[in-house]
């Protein structure tokens, strides 16, 4: 697979590149928050409960040492072999030995950083296949939700979903039940990456396919419910709002399994309902309870999922319910989309440069 220039038809100068990564800022933040996620990721947490107990140097030494153990382990026999060999040939050019030829030590030098670079490129050829591929993945998942927000009368209605990565394992969707019933899903699958998008394409896929024959939200769940107990691993469940709605009518009619509980929003005044019933896939069989709820004209009814709460700022601090419903009480009358959309722009001002913890989605009715 070739590698392709952002600028179609146009190759992009290293030099023009260089030159705009020296005049971006923010470069020392950036490290930092990088330097973190790495800890994070090779750093186990009863490695860290170790390294909390020492001084800093004994702390720095460590970690390093760890840091570096794990990325190694994690290669390839023959890429760890270039990686080792390439660093002990490279510390011979700086070595102060007496008797060794100064020419040896620096081509001996040079090929130890060439094995480094090699190594280099064949993980970042592997990463770019990778991402292309995840990225290709998302495009299918994109094709198979709503295309637009679903118009129904007498409601209006606005549908969110962003992955954390380059795929998602949350799901929002939305179908017809009969002639004037619809169908409102959102639905949060176990983990995140891969694992969690390829269950979220088979949850909606059970869904859908059992909706052409079940016209009613509870056997619906039930029959899903058995489905991904029978089929999926034993550490993937999902938990899912489902939620049905009439044309003309003020009622919802709505199923939780194990899924946040939603809100209602009524002017200043947020009732979070009752929790639900257990999540998906947990229990073999399981009679699912559904719930009715009745909005006066310009209430709300919102569905999250934790991305939501879980959104962190640089300082490790979580967004939170408070956050949110102090800022679902200062919303004040608006359409579905333009609340959804101020929740968003909240999130994200609040995050900056901090990268997403989790999928991050929302579905919003709204009585009109």
């Amino acid at each position: 697979m070739k590698a392709k220039s952002e600028n179609s038809g146009q190759e992009t100068r290293l030099r023009d590149a260089l030159k705009a990564d020296i005049l971006k800022d923010g470069h020392f933040k950036t490290f930092r928050k990088e330097f973190k996620e790495i800890r994070e990721f090779y750093i186990s947490s009863e490695k860290d409960k170790i390294l909390q107990e020492k001084n800093f140097i004994k702390k720095w030494w460590l970690t390093s040492w760890w840091i570096f153990k794990e990325m190694v382990l994690r290669l390839t026999a023959l890429r760890r072999l270039l990686v080792v060999s390439g660093i002990l040939l490279a510390f011979i050019n700086i070595s102060n030995r007496s008797g060794e030829d100064e020419n040896t030590k620096i081509g001996l030098g040079f090929i130890g950083v060439i094995l480094v670079i090699i190594v280099l490129m064949l993980e970042l050829k592997d990463k770019i296949i990778a991402k292309d591929e995840l990225i290709a993945g998302r495009e299918i998942q994109k094709a198979l939700m709503p295309k637009s927000n679903p118009e129904i009368e007498g409601w209006d209605i606005w549908l969110y979903s962003k992955p954390a990565n380059e795929i998602c394992g949350d799901l929002i969707d939305h179908f017809q039940l009969t002639d004037i019933s619809h169908s409102i899903i959102i639905a949060d699958v176990a983990g995140k990456g891969l694992n969690a998008a390829l269950f979220t394409t088979k949850l909606q896929s059970a869904i859908r396919t059992l909706s052409f024959e079940y016209k009613d939200i509870k056997l619906i769940t039930d029959k899903v419910n058995k489905i991904f107990y029978r089929e999926s691993l034993k550490n993937i469940f999902a938990t899912m709002v489902i939620a049905e709605v009439s044309d003309s009518d003020n009622t919802i009619t709505y199923i939780n399994s194990g899924h946040i509980p939603p809100l209602i929003l009524s002017g200043e005044n947020i009732t979070e309902l009752p929790k639900g019933d257990p999540a998906l896939g947990l229990l073999k069989t399981f009679e699912f309870t559904k719930k009715e709820i009745s909005l006066k004209t310009g209430e709300y009814f919102i569905a999250y999922s934790d991305g939501v709460t879980d959104a962190m700022n640089d300082a490790g601090e979580f967004f939170e319910k408070t956050r949110l419903f102090d800022l679902l009480r200062k919303a004040g009358p608006q359409t579905s989309k333009v609340l959804g959309e101020n929740i968003i722009s909240w999130i994200e001002y609040y995050m900056q440069r901090t990268n997403p913890a989790d999928d991050l989605s929302i579905i919003i009715l709204r009585k009109i």
